[in-house]
This record gives C-alpha cells, structure tokens and sequence, in this order.
C-alpha cells in the first residue's frame, strides 16, 4: 500500500523531470521529432484506455457507460489538464493494475515535457497531478467512492484524447 501511496506518484512526477532532462541533452532531435512524439502520445493514450477498461475495471454496468461518456465530452470540448484526471485515475487503481498505469502516466510525462519544454509548465503540472491525489487520500474519498466510476470516465477521457492526439498527428503531418 504504501508504494501506491507515495513511490507511485513520484514515479509518475520522474518521468516529468526525465522528459526535461531529454530536452536538455538533445534539444537538436526535438524539432525533427515531434510528429512522432505526437503519435507516441496518442498511442499512451489509447492503451490507458484499454488498460483501465480491461484490467481496472471489475464490473461493467450500464451506468459505467454513461460515466464513460462523460469523460468523453470532458476531453473533447474542455481543456482539462490530463494530469488532473492521472491522479484520479491512479489513485482509484488497483495494486497491479497501478503499476501499468503509472508506466503509461511516467512515458506520457517524459514525452510532454520533451515536446513543450517549459520549466515553470512543469511546477504547475505537478501540483495539478499532487494536489488532487494527496486530497483523494488524505480525506479517504476512495473509501467512500466505487472505483469503478473514476476509472469509467478516466478510460472515456484517454480514448478521446488519444483520438484528439491522433487529428493533431494528421494536421501536423499536412504542414
């Protein structure tokens, strides 16, 4: 439990400073690489959906659609930051299922911040990602939430971000 609690988080935060250090070593290689860490990212995105609809989820009813949904039209017509929905996601997720999560959630970090390598961008990515999931456990809201609902609309929110990623990689191809 505790390396959900805290080794987890960190994991995730790393890749941010991995992706910053990248930017650093072979600043010369991000411009010619940029479609494909767009792609890479839509690709992240698209297996966190299938991971959290296939290993998170322990149940699959009709309302979980609707939740599912919902985290649909949140990616598509908001500007929600995904890290907001990440410590959600991680913080509801299962022991092994976690981890598989927080890999995707390091890969996706490492990428972004190679791709707009801001520094103070990444002071406000972490506390978008560290408040959310301290307050989830310091208030016990995961004991008081089904699990399943949390992950139904991360999974909803990754597949259409993944499919937002995907336009962004076609149109950046055209140009």
């Amino acid at each position: 439990m505790l390396e959900q609690i805290i080794l987890l988080p960190l994991y995730v935060i790393f890749g941010l400073f991995i992706g910053y250090f990248l930017t650093k070593i072979a600043p010369e290689e991000l411009t010619s690489g940029i479609p494909y860490f767009l792609k890479v990212k839509a690709l992240v995105f698209l297996l966190l959906s299938l991971t959290l609809l296939f290993m998170g989820l322990t149940t699959v009813t009709v309302p979980l659609f609707f939740v599912a949904f919902l985290g649909i039209l949140l990616a598509m017509y908001t500007s929600t930051p995904p890290y907001l929905l990440f410590a959600i996601i991680l913080a509801f997720t299962a022991n092994a299922t976690a981890v598989v999560i927080a890999s995707l959630m390091f890969v996706y970090g490492m990428l972004h911040v190679s791709l707009f390598h801001k520094k103070p961008q990444l002071h406000s990515i972490i506390f978008v990602f560290a408040v959310p999931y301290a307050l989830i456990f310091l208030l016990t809201i995961h004991t008081f939430i089904n699990g399943n609902y949390p992950l139904a609309l991360g999974a909803g929110f990754a597949l259409a971000y993944a499919y937002k990623l995907t336009c962004a990689c076609s149109v950046h191809d055209l140009s």
